[in-house]
C-alpha cells in the first residue's frame, strides 16, 4: 500500500504539469491562434459619472461598415444591462 500512496501524489502532480503546460501553450502571445474576423464597427463612448445623482450621462457613436457583397436594408441591436 505504501507504493501506491506514493504513486498517487505524483501522478496528480504530473496530471497538473500537463494541464499547466497545455493552457500555457493555448494562451501564450505568439502562438497559433485563430484568425479574428473583420473588424467592421469601431465605437466612441464619452459619459461622465455623477455618483450624487447615480447617473451616467453620455453619448454614442457607431460607425459601422457592411463588408458584405450584400446591401442591407436594418441593423440589429443587441443592448444587454451591465454586461
Amino acid at each position: 500500500m505504501r507504493a501506491r500512496r506514493d504513486t498517487i501524489p505524483r501522478m496528480r502532480w504530473r496530471h497538473a504539469a500537463a494541464v499547466t503546460l497545455l493552457l500555457s501553450l493555448a494562451v501564450a502571445p505568439g502562438g497559433a491562434q485563430a484568425p479574428t474576423s473583420p473588424r467592421n464597427a469601431s465605437y466612441d463612448i464619452d459619459v461622465t459619472l455623477d455618483p450624487s445623482a447615480r447617473t451616467l450621462t453620455g453619448r454614442e457613436t457607431l460607425t459601422w461598415r457592411n463588408i458584405s457583397p450584400n446591401a442591407t436594408s436594418e441593423l440589429q441591436f443587441h443592448l444587454y444591462y451591465n454586461a
